[in-house]
């Protein structure tokens, strides 16, 4: 119940991210200037007139070439922006816009970086765009803007509601952290916050969500890796996605997912790399825990998903009266029309509960399905968080594979073993996790490998 009171709180005070990054730009146009509010609304007005193309023809394509720090915007002309080593552009409070222009290419070897919130201002975004970027690499430092009182989210790294053909990361892209609030704090923002169409994007980098703020009563939810609400039809990792760690209060907030994919989002191909991870930020607080956040959650669709490297979910907060519960590796409540795993997909650890007579979170699901799987193939190996201790009660170990929804096909020839139960001083401890868990529909089941339950609390085996 606490918890679920806390969810709804939260709920009315942070709107989704998308409506958030929407009327944050809808603030940031009402004080800039004409340029910057055609490049909202009245675009939106100008091409319902059949004269975008006009639009375009007022753009002067031309080289920009930052060499040395600057205040942003720095507002697209229809050509090419480079920054240089020693380019810096402080975020005025976005550090790059195309909104009325597109831009061609976008090279980052510098620093890009939105302003924090003001009293009366949202927190600045990275690289903003509504428009079109062909080519968007990035080898430096691009990151969104500290929430504040008011505005209390952060800005996001990268935002896009237009189109983006080719991103590309191997330096740092980072969402913003969520101010500090009296009762409740700011949510972090967004790595790459996408509601548009970007065709592929490859990360070799880092991309991380921002932190979430502190407050005296519930702390901000870490800000997801990547946040999805339009499509993206190639997306390639061999660097690291994480969501951002909680803030913290009294309660914890969420940690952020390392993808996060919306009901009305679509991913063609998302592969992760052997040397790729995407893990969720971890829960916080200082009394009750808060939940780890997912490596992966999709309510939207993933028509193929290939991992070959690490994909976990976040541990559970460790706080005195009550851990939180460790994140989901990967969290399905839409459909997911292949997921091969030929490396590791771990839940999330529960936290302890470190004061005696209270009990320690439980272990977060390798697979969790609410949705749809036509095919699960694993020959790598997926396993449920171990459950936290506690001096009541230990946390029951996460199944490895959670089923309430409908699998198709699923076929292992690798291990699936669910985690271990956490120890506690009355009851010896907790239950092991199952290894598969199947409240749903699995059509047809194979296995030429392991597939074990956990070992209870205390060493007992109860999975």
């Amino acid at each position: 119940m606490r918890n679920r009171e806390i969810r709804r709180i939260r709920e009315r005070n942070y709107p989704p991210e998308k409506d958030r990054l929407h009327n944050a730009r809808i603030a940031r146009e009402a004080g800039c200037s004409r340029v910057a509010r055609l490049a909202g609304s009245s675009l939106v007005a100008l091409a319902a007139l059949s004269v975008a193309d006009a639009v375009r023809a007022a753009c002067s394509p031309a080289l920009q070439t930052i060499a040395l720090p600057v205040a942003g915007p720095i507002v697209s002309n229809g050509g090419k922006i480079q920054i240089t080593p020693f380019g810096i552009i402080s975020g005025g409070p976005d550090g790059v816009d195309a909104f009325a222009c597109p831009i061609t290419s976008l090279s980052n070897l510098g620093v890009i970086s939105g302003a924090s919130a003001g009293l009366f201002a949202p927190a600045g975004i990275g690289v903003a765009n509504t428009n079109t970027i062909t080519t968007l690499t990035n080898n430096g430092a691009i990151h969104g803007g500290m929430g504040g009182i008011i505005f209390s989210v952060g800005g996001a790294g990268v935002a896009n509601g237009g189109m983006i053909t080719t991103l590309t990361n191997s330096g740092t892209i980072g969402g913003g952290a969520g101010g500090l609030g009296i009762l409740f704090g700011g949510g972090g923002a967004a790595g790459v916050s996408n509601s548009g169409t970007i065709t592929t994007l490859s990360n070799s980098g880092t991309i991380s969500g921002g932190v979430g703020g502190n407050a005296s009563h519930v702390g901000g939810a870490g800000g997801a890796g990547m946040s999805i609400a339009g499509t993206i039809a190639t997306l390639s990792n061999s660097g690291l996605i994480s969501g951002g760690t909680s803030g913290v209060g009294r309660s914890g907030g969420a940690g952020g997912a390392g993808l996060s994919i919306g009901p009305d989002a679509t991913v063609g191909s998302l592969a992760n790399q052997a040397a790729g991870a995407i893990s969720g930020g971890a829960g916080g607080g200082t009394l009750f825990g808060g939940t780890g956040g997912a490596g992966v959650s999709n309510a939207g669709t993933i028509r193929t998903l290939t991992n070959s490297g690490t994909i976990s979910g976040g541990a559970g907060g460790s706080v005195p009266l009550e851990g939180g519960a460790g994140g989901v590796a990967v969290a399905n409540a839409g459909t997911i029309g292949t997921l091969t795993n030929n490396g590791t997909i771990s839940g999330g650890a529960g936290g302890s509960a470190l004061h005696a007579s209270r009990a320690g979170g439980a272990g977060g699901a390798g697979v969790s399905n609410a949705g749809t799987i036509k095919t699960l193939t694993n020959s790598g190996t997926i396993s449920g968080g171990a459950g936290g201790g506690g001096s009541r009660a230990g946390g029951a170990g996460g199944a490895a594979v959670a089923n309430a929804g409908t699998i198709g096909t699923l076929a292992n020839s690798g291990t699936i073993s669910g985690g271990a139960g956490g120890g506690d001083s009355l009851t010896g401890g907790a239950a092991g996790g199952a290894g598969v868990s199947n409240a749903g529909t699995i059509t047809t089941l194979t296995n030429s490998g392991t597939i074990t339950g956990g070992a209870g609390g205390g060493g007992r085996s109860r999975g």
